[in-house]
């Protein structure tokens, strides 16, 4: 299904290499579907109108920004290679780059929903990378 999409009040112009210019337009009907309104705007440069609404509050231009250079540049570090179409490769490298990640700070509420939407996850006990996703920590660890 289409992701819920946030129309941007401005557009923002992001500055990329020349080969993510190419992948995002390659790659175009796939961010759409992801909730990206995105096209080129010159040889280094991407103009985003819409963001996913998922990404609203995690910085949606840095995580668009390094997906496609990671994407372009091949630096992901995922083996993500036997995934064949864009929309599986856009879909694991914007999880990576917009993971809740160690430092970030949290609302009670987002906590919550975090831990129950990995407990209703299928495929949750690593990330792309193969780290784990959660550990269990006895009483006497959790007190130190």
């Amino acid at each position: 299904g289409r992701s819920e999409q946030q129309l941007l009040l401005e557009p923002l112009v992001l500055d990329v290499p020349p080969a993510a210019v190419a992948l995002a337009e390659e790659a175009s009907p796939e961010l759409s579907q992801l909730g990206f309104a995105i096209e080129a705007f010159g040889p280094r440069q991407v103009l985003v109108r819409g963001v996913p609404g998922a990404l609203v509050d995690r910085q949606p231009q840095r995580v668009l920004q390094d997906t496609l250079v990671t994407l372009a540049t091949n630096t992901h570090g995922l083996v993500i290679e036997q995934h064949a179409s864009w929309a599986e490769r856009l879909a694991i490298v914007l999880a990576c780059k917009s993971a809740v990640r160690a430092g970030d700070t949290l609302e009670l509420a987002e906590m919550e929903a975090l831990l129950r939407r990995l407990g209703e996850a299928t495929l949750c006990r690593t990330c792309a990378h193969g780290r784990p996703t959660a550990i269990l920590l006895s009483h006497a660890q959790l007190e130190r």
